[in-house]
């Protein structure tokens, strides 16, 4: 079973409490209760700090999410303005880091290239038969 940190400070600090209250029999352990007494008060003003590290840290957190919050709405408002300013097509807008407007790019109504006669040039299209065309019928 592992040891928790608080369960050692306990130990610790009862430990350092009992043996200077037995300190007229126990003389020769005043080196290593003035040495653990000095651990404990050091590992308790690091978990102080750890403690405060951590409080600094989520305020720190709050504030960067607060402004990055209002950095994108301020951006949002500059973009339009700009965009108002000089109008969505210009190019000048590439200039801010905004991609200007340059019309929606339309799929091709026949996906197939027109074939290509020998000489390079295209042939022209044939007109597509119709159902009543048929004379077979």
């Amino acid at each position: 079973m592992a040891k928790t940190h608080a369960s050692n400070l306990k130990k610790w600090e009862q430990m350092t409490t009992s043996v200077a209250a037995n300190a007229a029999d126990l003389p020769h352990l005043e080196v290593p209760r003035a040495g653990l007494a000095k651990v404990l008060e050091e590992v308790l003003g690091i978990l102080n700090q750890q403690a405060l590290h951590r409080s600094n840290k989520q305020q720190s957190t709050e504030r960067l999410q607060t402004l990055m919050a209002e950095g994108e709405r301020l951006t949002k408002v500059l973009e339009v303005s700009l965009s108002q300013h000089y109008g969505p097509r210009s190019e000048k807008l590439a200039e801010f880091g905004m991609l200007p407007f340059r019309g929606r790019k339309r799929k091709a109504k026949n996906a197939k290239p027109a074939p290509q006669s020998p000489g390079g040039t295209p042939e022209p299209a044939k007109p597509s038969a119709g159902p009543s065309s048929n004379p077979t019928k």
